[in-house]
């Protein structure tokens, strides 16, 4: 389990009273996250409008809180560890490239991850509930590839380059972490606040 930050961080983070956007995410390891960026390196010349992600940023977010109050943190940081306090490490791969809400209206183009079993939902479920923040919408696993500053019909272009080349080989996923997002000129940059470890079966 993770320890617990100290007052002083936690004052810290309050300074000029911001409010803290915070989201709960696990890493992808660096071999698969490789094989994407390679995969997906001609589509950078031929997608349009697209704003691409850096790699050393992907990550599979499984809740995203919004921005909250700073006093809020303690208790997101008890609420996420019991929801995983009795969990452990589960597998997952690499899927296929997609993109939301649709390929013909492309906001986000993405690559999914694979929820055995369910167990990823499960997770985002309890985080949801034991920090009671409610969310309706569905666990879609993905790493965030590219942005589009305006909606694009972009099925055309993605499907010449199928299938992509990616490393499939299942992997454990055996951590998580509690990251704060800020949102600065070059993109955004993500801080880690906690982190929570599994043991493998």
């Amino acid at each position: 389990m993770g320890q617990p930050l100290g007052p002083g961080h936690i004052q810290a983070l309050d300074a000029g009273g911001a409010g803290l956007r915070l989201f709960v995410a696990f890493d992808v390891p660096g071999p698969q996250k490789a094989s994407v960026e390679a995969a997906i390196a001609p589509l950078k010349a031929v997608v349009p409008g697209a704003r691409w992600t850096s790699p050393a940023a992907w990550h599979v977010t499984l809740k995203f809180f919004g921005e909250l109050a700073a006093d809020r943190l303690p208790g997101i940081r008890e609420g996420v560890g019991r929801a995983l306090r009795s969990e452990r490490a589960v597998k997952s791969r690499l899927l296929d490239v997609g993109a939301f809400p649709t390929m013909s209206r492309a906001r986000v183009l993405w690559v999914g991850i694979e929820d055995l079993e369910r167990a990823l939902a499960r997770w985002a479920d309890r985080i949801a509930s034991e920090c009671g923040v409610g969310d309706d919408r569905p666990l879609h696993p993905h790493l965030t590839l590219a942005r589009m500053k305006i909606p694009a019909s972009i099925g055309p272009v993605v499907d010449r380059f199928r299938p992509f080349d990616l490393d499939r080989t299942p992997f454990a996923v055996d951590r998580v972490t509690l990251f704060r997002s800020y949102t600065e000129r070059t993109g955004s940059r993500y801080e880690a606040l906690d982190e929570w470890s599994f043991s493998t079966p």
